[in-house]
Parts: structure tokens; C-alpha cells; sequence
């Protein structure tokens, strides 16, 4: 006994006749119960690259892109002086900048945990980030806001 054809069978899309009203008395679903949002979410995910380590493309809801960027000066700031940014600190960044634009800052320094950055409000930019205990003698110019992240 063959495979039924699953393009041909009883259950096939027939266009719908002019005055004949669409079918709405059962959910749009596979035979395994598998809904067309279910097979959407799949395929979305299946496109978005993995964003942390051990993370894959169909294992669960998929991670939001970043919406701050860094600086190639304030990358090099980080590492240089040994300062790391993980995904929790990231959020928080991000959050902050948030709300130094809902004030209507265009440039601000974020003050966290013991980091100061310096950032493009207007560009969603970290400029560059400097440890507290580095920052004793510096000046912040041209900063319309202060966040505490």
C-alpha cells in the first residue's frame, strides 16, 4: 500500500465559490495538531541566528537582537581595562538608554555597577566606558543626563 499523496487527497484547497462563505467551524491544524502559528514561530526562529553560546536557532523563543551598540574605542576600553558586558549588563544598558531618550537626552553617561560610559543617546552608541576607579580625574563634557543602570 502506497503513501497517500498529500498534495492530492480530500483535504485539498478548492477555491472558494463567488457567494460561498469559507469554512470557520474547526482550527486551522495538521493531522499531528501542529497549528499554522506553531509552524510560523518554527520558521521565524529557523532564520534568526543564535545569539549566545549554546543557544540554537529552534531550541525556544529566540533572542531579540541588540539594540545598543559599541563603539570600536569603547570595545577596545573594555578589554583593555579588563571590564566585561554579558547579556544581563547588555539589558541593562539598553534600558537605560531607553529611558535617557524618553527625557529627551542625546547624550548621557551610564553609571553602572562601578562603570561609567559614555553614550549616543540620539545613535544608541556606547562611546566608551571607563572603571570608577579610573575615572577619579577625568570630566564628562557635553553630557545632557546621568542613568543609573
Amino acid at each position: 500500500m502506497s503513501a497517500p499523496d498529500p498534495i492530492n487527497n480530500d483535504r485539498s484547497i478548492r477555491p472558494v465559490e463567488p457567494g460561498q462563505q469559507p469554512r470557520t467551524d474547526r482550527p486551522s491544524q495538521a493531522p499531528d495538531g501542529t497549528t499554522f502559528g506553531d509552524v510560523l514561530r518554527r520558521k521565524v526562529a529557523e532564520q534568526m541566528p543564535a545569539s549566545r553560546p549554546g543557544e540554537t536557532r529552534d531550541g525556544g523563543a529566540p533572542v531579540a537582537e541588540p539594540t545598543v551598540r559599541w563603539s570600536a574605542h569603547a570595545e577596545a576600553r573594555l578589554r583593555q581595562r579588563g571590564i566585561e558586558i554579558g547579556p544581563i549588563e547588555q539589558a541593562r544598558v539598553e534600558r537605560a538608554i531607553d529611558r535617557a531618550a524618553s527625557k529627551g537626552s542625546r547624550e548621557a553617561v551610564v553609571m553602572m555597577d562601578d562603570v561609567a560610559m559614555v553614550a549616543s543617546v540620539t545613535n544608541r552608541t556606547v562611546i566608551t566606558a571607563i572603571a570608577q576607579d579610573q575615572a577619579r580625574e577625568n570630566v564628562f563634557t557635553n553630557i545632557d543626563a546621568v542613568v543609573f543602570a
